[in-house]
């Protein structure tokens, strides 16, 4: 079989905007690259750490996890599903909008998720819900749609996610939330073709076992409501959407009730957050999720594309953005519109760097050497699931390299694994600016 030694590879997707705190600026996209349906939380008793999670559709290693301490500097500390036999059937997805859709991150404080490995941080438990999405099969078959549960005491162990815990639904994005009595509830979307609806139920975490699903609110009558999580404050359930489809229309939507059923009030100024309809060289900005910092003000983090209006090249894909969120009590979020170099809530003066991640920063360099019994660096991607052999790390007599076996499947083979398992070779990283310099 022919091998290609590779020293490095290929580069492989009225509340609008009068927020003003003046206390620190940033750049957009925090994450830069294909890092889309962002959900972030910030975890005190983790040494207050922000900590993110992106979908990944067919990349494996998938839903790439990034933590900092400042919300300027991102780290990759792993990804959630980090072994094949997590989720062998990533392996036979077909199309390239196939995989894993929109994780949403939590944590859960609490004796019910005690730590395992006796660490200090042993007061809690993070927790991930998400699709396996088979984008290929009709809207109105559920099994297009595999969602499941998985959880870790230690996001910085890569390998200690653990296996899924799959439940029914037909529908996708579905999001985790906890109320004051500890109650767990999954919230989710319908496939807009069949049904532009979105539904919550319990749910029991060890079994995947839902109680009879509710119907709360339905958005604004946008295209495609979905991307739903639910918030609680000064005792309003607030109930947060994407609506508008994923290109130039996206937008974010809210509503609340007091009870966390419904019927649930659409806020007066909705969309609460969108770059439809202007100019902004952002655009297509929606799916947001919202969190406290450590100064117990608000942030939202949302996908968009740096394409401009006219949406045609967009070679890094959805990208995660941030953005500040004013939240008084009683009242409706006001957020701040998507920019470039963004004022936001005060950050540290000085960048302050998470001390336990093994991945590489953002906008760090790359400079990959592949030295004897080392592994594959964590942002290193395969498309679908990798068989193992056809990746040779320094092989005897191609020391500080990295050898390929070449694979008869291409990128649009119908599925990733071929009838004799011989799989499909294929390793990159995702491209995160326009301009870069390459050298082996």
């Amino acid at each position: 079989m022919t091998e290609i030694l590779f020293a490095f590879m290929l580069l492989g997707s009225l509340a609008l905007g009068n927020v003003t705190p003046q206390n620190s600026t940033y750049t957009n996209p925090i994450l830069p690259g294909f890092h889309p349906d962002p959900s972030c939380i910030f975890v005190p008793s983790w040494d207050n750490t922000y900590f993110c999670a992106s979908s990944s559709f067919n990349v494996f290693p998938g839903i790439p996890i990034h933590a900092s301490k400042d919300l300027r500097n991102w780290e990759l500390i792993g990804n959630a599903i980090s072994r094949p036999e997590m989720l062998p059937r990533l392996s036979t997805t077909i199309k390239d909008t196939s995989g894993i859709w929109a994780p949403t991150l939590r944590y859960r404080e609490g004796s019910d998720s005690t730590n395992e490995n006796g660490s200090d941080h042993g007061k809690g438990r993070f927790w991930i819900s998400t699709t396996l999405v088979f984008d290929n099969l009709a809207a109105d078959d559920e099994s297009r749609w595999d969602n499941f549960v998985i959880s870790t005491d230690d996001p910085f162990e890569p390998d200690s996610w653990t296996d899924p815990v799959h439940f029914d639904f037909g529908g996708y994005d579905t999001s985790l939330f906890w109320d004051d009595d500890g109650q767990v509830y999954v919230t989710g979307s319908h496939e807009y073709k069949v049904w532009p609806g979105i539904q919550t139920a319990t749910i029991n975490l060890e079994t995947g076992e839902t109680e009879p699903w509710e119907n709360p609110w339905n958005g604004t009558g946008g295209l495609a409501p979905e991307g739903p999580h639910l918030y609680k404050k000064d005792d309003y359930y607030y109930l947060m959407l994407a609506e508008g489809g994923t290109g130039e229309g996206h937008m974010v939507t809210m509503a609340r009730s007091r009870d966390i059923n419904g019927p649930y009030e659409p806020a007066p100024h909705n969309p609460v957050l969108s770059n439809a309809n202007t100019t902004a060289f952002f655009q297509a900005v929606g799916h947001a999720d919202l969190f406290q910092d450590v100064h117990g003000s608000w942030w939202a983090v949302a996908l968009s594309t740096r394409s401009g209006p006219d949406f045609k090249n967009y070679p890094m894909g959805r990208e995660t953005v941030l953005t500040p969120v004013q939240w008084e009590k009683g009242e409706w979020p006001i957020f701040q519109n998507v920019s470039g170099i963004t004022s936001g809530w005060e950050l540290p003066s000085e960048p302050i760097l998470v001390s336990d991640g093994e991945g590489p920063y953002v906008d760090s360099p790359d400079h990959l050497t592949f030295p004897p019994n080392s592994t594959l660096p964590l942002h290193l991607i395969h498309w679908r699931l990798p068989t193992p052999d056809t990746y040779l790390i320094s092989p005897p007599g191609n020391e500080n390299s990295l050898v390929l076996r070449s694979s008869v499947l291409n990128l649009t083979s119908t599925n990733g694994l071929s009838t004799s398992g011989k799989g499909q070779t294929f390793i990159s990283r995702r491209q995160t600016d326009s301009l870069f310099t390459i050298s082996t």
